[in-house]
């Protein structure tokens, strides 16, 4: 499932708790998703110059609940992605290169989730 898996030494209580994480994934997959499609549409208004606000504001939020999440499961590049994109709205700096750099963040994002 994720970039990296926790591992104790007793195998059995490792593959339970592995089970247990893929269960939880597999329960908040969808919600991840929807979050990369509300983080994914801030960017996508930005990349044709319509800055809202309020879609801003639910973007940064969406992407620091996106970092955090992807970390907790093991998506240690999506997390960072996340983060990139969650500072550079925070920072209100959306010339074309931090928004281009946004998109390729994205496209990281949903090819990790892809194979998951």
């Amino acid at each position: 499932m994720a970039g990296s898996e926790l591992e104790y030494p007793d195998e059995e209580l490792n593959a339970q708790l592995q089970e247990a994480v893929m269960d939880v994934w597999k329960r908040r997959k969808s919600q991840i998703l929807e979050r990369v499609e509300i983080v994914n549409k801030c960017v996508s208004d930005l990349d044709h110059g319509k800055i809202d606000q309020d879609t801003i504001a639910e973007a940064i939020v969406e992407a620091h609940r996106l970092a955090g999440a992807m970390g907790s499961f093991g998506f240690h590049a999506s997390s960072d992605f996340a983060r990139t994109i969650e500072l550079s709205l925070e920072s209100e700096s959306w010339e074309q290169t931090s928004v281009d750099s946004m998109k390729v963040a994205i496209d990281g994002i949903r090819s990790e989730l892809e194979d998951n």
